[in-house]
């Protein structure tokens, strides 16, 4: 019984401690991953639609011109080559 205890504390333990390794690379990369995403959306002038989970959605902006093109994919439709040739053609 003392054997089997004593194995659970130090599992628990382990657990424990990839628990925080995690939590720390999660705040690590965060931030990072934000700035990421925020540098992408300026250069490539596209705004995401996240709450459409099931397609590919967005918007692309031309500051030269002013124009705002949607954009409303089904990823199911076509495959991951097309879906990157529409994208390209958008901006």
């Amino acid at each position: 019984m003392d054997e089997e205890q004593a194995s659970l504390i130090s599992r628990k333990q382990e657990v424990m401690a990839k628990s925080k390794a995690l939590d720390r690379a999660i705040a690590s990369e965060e931030p990072m991953l934000r700035n990421q995403l925020a540098l992408f959306a300026h250069i490539s002038k596209v705004t995401w639609r996240l709450d459409q989970e099931s397609r590919i959605a967005g918007t692309v902006s031309d500051p030269d011109s002013g124009d705002l093109r949607s954009f409303n994919m089904d990823p199911t439709s076509m495959s991951e080559f097309d879906r990157v040739n529409k994208m390209w053609e958008q901006l």
